[in-house]
């Protein structure tokens, strides 16, 4: 390829042209596949294509010519014309007709090629061809014995028959990111199961409270679907799968890490799960294990499993899966980092949300998803005002669009609510108002001396590791992070 290459540098790619009317319909083409397309339905463009590209060939031709490797000339062949390439495809259909022919002929014709068997010959003559696979009534194929030594054809044969046309139960090709993008399960009225809500796009916080309202007067069955509802914009995309209710769990939560349940009946105690099968509880132990693929790795049970079975109250609702964004109107789900099971707890009071102690958390109501290594935990700003505690408490780096999530729905009456940000330095301070006129203060750090504390201890901290306010400076832009300014450093 490297010797072809040289001789590729002094050639550009050109063609010659042709008429009006030929570069009229080129000109309509827009790749190749339509290229060819147009010259099938009209044989004067097949031509003028050849025609046009005929002075570039000779010219690669006559460069490939001059080059040699190894003291070989490179050589050039015309391409096969369409007679040529016709009869060669009418020579391979003919096989020969000593191909076909089995071995009890060729010993009879061609002894000298023939080798002696080691089967008896009287055993040797008795052997019949090896017959075409034939059905029986029910569908299956009729044993060897049974079919050997009769006359067969391919009518049976696998490969020949029609496969059935595959069903699809939901719009588009799922994947275990789709369930993900909803982040909820709706429950079954008849048989209690939950199914898992699909979604192409990920939702956003307001999108899903808009969907959980939706969902909330919704009554479900195994085969409905969501079109009654009218939704707009991307929650038009939301669908669930049609199954019935004899169906199983969804194989594609066990792919989304989440708490194992069983697959029959969705119950979480009790959980069997055998080697290589999804897990299945004691009262469902009689029903046949489904086999585990491989790209759905069964997590392992918890202490204390999440409870599903009987969180179905008057009207359908969704579940969400230990998500803490959309939260129910007059309470806040949270969930402990030792317990696993979903509580509620009252969330009328300004929460200050921050880190705590990986060793303490018995008194802490966690808002985290359990794959998170961080606990988050209420604060009573009064008790922790000792620097040196201070000093010594882990810090986080927030995203803004996470602290959005936190503050788009009231603690009061679940309204979505208008979030105003001021900072002070480091410090992020968010009044958040909702509809109805309840209004919440937070802020991001405690005081030191009505100082924010991160104003204090990150100029502290920069002196003492002997690194320079312009430095740190730099770092902060480069991460779009909020610093303290000069004056206050």
């Amino acid at each position: 390829m490297p010797l072809l290459n040289i001789g590729l540098q002094s050639i550009g790619l050109t063609r010659k042209q042709i008429d009006d009317e030929f570069e009229a319909a080129v000109a309509k083409c827009k790749n190749m596949k339509q290229l060819r397309a147009a010259a099938e339905k009209n044989p004067t463009i097949k031509d003028g294509i050849l025609d046009s590209i005929a002075p570039m060939k000779l010219l690669m031709s006559s460069v490939f010519h001059r080059l040699s490797l190894k003291e070989k000339k490179v050589e050039s062949f015309a391409i096969a014309t369409t007679a040529e390439i016709e009869e060669f495809l009418s020579s391979i259909k003919s096989v020969h007709e000593s191909v076909t022919a089995d071995v009890k002929w060729i010993k009879a014709v061609l002894p000298e090629i023939f080798k002696p068997t080691s089967l008896p010959s009287d055993v040797f003559e008795e052997i019949k061809f090896h017959h075409d696979p034939v059905t029986n009534d029910g569908g299956h194929y009729k044993p060897f014995e049974v079919v050997y030594g009769k006359t067969t054809s391919e009518k049976h044969r696998s490969t020949l028959q029609k496969r059935p046309a595959r069903i699809k139960t939901l719009p588009f090709v799922s994947s275990v990111q789709n369930p993900r993008n909803t982040n909820m399960m709706i429950q079954c009225e008849e048989c209690e199961m939950w199914r898992l809500v699909y979604s192409m796009c990920k939702l956003t916080a307001v999108e899903r409270l808009q969907l959980d309202n939706a969902l909330s007067d919704y009554t479900y069955t195994c085969g409905a679907t969501l079109s009654d509802l009218d939704l707009n914009g991307r929650l038009a995309d939301v669908c669930i799968r049609d199954i019935q209710c004899y169906d199983p769990l969804e194989k594609l939560y066990f792919s989304m890490n989440k708490d194992p349940i069983c697959i029959y009946c969705c119950g979480s105690a009790n959980l069997v799960t055998k080697e290589g099968c999804y897990p299945q509880c004691n009262n469902c132990d009689s029903k046949p294990s489904l086999s585990l693929s491989n790209s759905c790795p069964v997590p392992t049970p918890p202490s204390t499993p999440m409870e599903t079975k009987g969180q179905k109250s008057s009207t359908i609702r969704a579940l969400y899966f230990n998500d803490p964004v959309v939260t129910s109107p007059s309470t806040s789900v949270v969930r402990n980092e030792t317990d696993t099971n979903m509580t509620l707890t009252d969330s009328e009071q300004i929460v200050n949300i921050c880190s705590s102690s990986e060793d303490d958390t018995s008194d802490s109501d966690v808002t985290t998803d359990s794959d998170d290594d961080y606990i988050c935990s209420e604060l009573d700003n009064s008790a922790e005002s000792d620097e040196e505690e201070l000093k010594n408490e882990r810090k986080f780096i927030v995203f803004e669009s996470m602290l959005d999530q936190l503050f788009i729905n009231c603690n009061t009456c679940g309204s979505l609510c208008e979030i105003e940000k001021s900072n002070t330095g480091s410090m992020v301070v968010i009044k958040a108002t909702c509809c109805n006129n309840h209004t919440f203060h937070w802020r991001s750090q405690p005081e030191i001396d009505n100082k924010p504390a991160g104003n204090i201890l990150i100029p502290a901290a920069t002196v003492i590791t002997g690194g320079s306010y312009e430095s740190m400076k730099q770092f902060s832009n480069a991460l779009n992070l909020n610093f303290v300014n000069k004056d206050q450093f």
